[in-house]
């Protein structure tokens, strides 16, 4: 089923991809990068802690939206941990606690409909700032690559300088509504 989903939004001019191939792409990238946690932003109805939860030791996810919150927390395991507040003032808090390599799905934004709204439509630069000064070389997926540049979104190049401005020897890629950017040094299998 899965696949066919891929196939076809592969090959037809679309809105974003299929659910499963974002949990595919954040299955593979723990994978090779050998990461039992996940940091989510944006935890919104908690369908990429649902399709991946079982991968991961530890999952933090952060929504501004407490209806949401309290929508997934009827369902997620204890490794899941869910914060509800802005993910540019809840990450900080959470990095103070982190004292290893971990995996982002960067993901923090206003639906217009039933999601929270902060202050602004994209919190990722700020989210960035937190990631890229922290004291491990992280990995960072950041999801709705389509929609960077438009309403009120940062462009992707504005993310390309952020990212390598501080980590100018870091790989960076768009591929399949995702942005990707990590280092080489900690990959282990291809």
């Amino acid at each position: 089923m899965a696949k066919g989903r891929i196939e076809v939004w592969m090959h037809r001019p679309r809105k974003g991809p299929p659910d499963s191939l974002k949990r595919e792409t954040v299955v593979e990238y723990a994978r090779r990068f050998g990461l039992g946690t996940l940091i989510e932003t944006g935890t919104f109805h908690g369908k990429m802690i649902k399709g991946v939860m079982k991968r991961f030791g530890k999952i933090y996810s952060i929504d501004i939206a407490q209806h949401l919150i309290d929508e997934v927390s009827k369902w997620v395991p204890n490794h899941v941990e869910l914060i509800c507040g802005d993910s540019s003032v809840e990450l900080p808090k959470l990095m103070e606690k982190i004292d290893h390599r971990v995996l982002f799905w960067l993901d923090a934004h206003w639906c217009k409909n039933e999601s929270g709204k902060g202050p602004v439509n994209c919190p990722i630069l700020d989210e960035l700032d937190t990631v890229l000064q922290h004291t491990y070389d992280h990995v960072l997926l950041m999801d709705d690559a389509r929609l960077y540049g438009k309403d009120g979104w940062p462009t992707i190049d504005e993310v390309k300088v952020k990212v390598l401005s501080v980590k100018p020897d870091w790989w960076f890629e768009v591929k399949n509504d995702v942005i990707r950017a990590h280092s080489f040094n900690h990959l282990c299998v291809i």
